[in-house]
């Protein structure tokens, strides 16, 4: 629900910029360039296996989580509609994936047979370097406009972890103490950089002579696989603000 209250809460900037104070004709064909930050909210599709190198652990399916993005945003006026809009952005595609469960019989003392329950948890954080480059036409000239185009996404980092928890006999603990542990802490070894195609909308509004506010949101669908193993890709959409200068 929180994550639907984001969405609806800055798509409602969009329909506001409008009736703010709006660029000079004479800017509209100006460069604009400034720094952006916002939120990114992901889902990871298709299956992952996790392995602790020996043999395969357990199958997660699914999983969403939201991160960090920030980075450097242009818009370059080609006529009075149309612009370009590339971007540098550092993002993070995060993925908390639903709890899977396993039972199975134990001895415990004296010999006595217990069912043993285990929760596990499953989370992958992935950091790129994106570089998009978007196209922009203006529905409300001069301000609102929607946009769209390919991004490439550098994988920084691929982090993966697997935490089990023991749910039931109450007696029962891990040989290292404890009812939880880590099982997996370690980078992904076969994710790889992916393309993207991106479409949203966004306003440019004044807050100066020089300095516009820009809000975004932009909707992200994979063209390629992150993991080729499980056919995992990763879809979402990000909320950005930036603060651009005119040159």
């Amino acid at each position: 629900m929180r994550y639907t209250l984001v969405l609806f809460a800055c798509l409602s900037l969009l329909p506001c910029t409008a009736a703010a104070q709006w660029e000079e004709p004479e800017d509209i064909l100006r460069t604009k360039i400034g720094l952006v930050g916002g939120m990114n909210f992901s889902w990871h599709q298709g299956t992952y296996m996790t392995s602790d190198a020996q043999f395969d652990c357990c199958s997660f399916t699914g999983g969403n989580g939201l991160g960090r993005s920030a980075g450097l945003r242009m818009v370059i006026p080609v006529t009075t509609e149309f612009s370009l809009r590339p971007g540098l952005m550092f993002e993070q595609f995060n993925g908390e994936y639903p709890a899977e469960y396993e039972s199975y019989p134990v001895l415990g003392r004296d010999n006595q047979v217990l069912l043993l329950s285990l929760e596990e948890r499953f989370a992958v954080t992935l950091e790129t370097f994106s570089v998009e480059m978007l196209l922009t036409y203006d529905v409300l000239t001069p301000g609102v406009y929607v946009t769209l185009g390919p991004s490439y996404s550098i994988l920084m980092s691929k982090h993966q972890e697997q935490r089990e928890i023991i749910l039931s006999p109450a007696e029962i603990e891990f040989t290292d103490g404890g009812r939880s542990h880590i099982l997996i802490d370690s980078e992904i070894p076969d994710a790889g950089n992916f393309f993207s195609f991106r479409a949203g909308a966004g306003a440019l509004f004044v807050l100066s002579s020089l300095l516009y506010a820009n809000p975004e949101i932009l909707f992200t669908i994979p063209l390629n696989d992150v993991r080729e193993r499980g056919e995992w890709s990763v879809s979402g959409f990000e909320v950005t603000l930036g603060v651009l200068l005119v040159l």
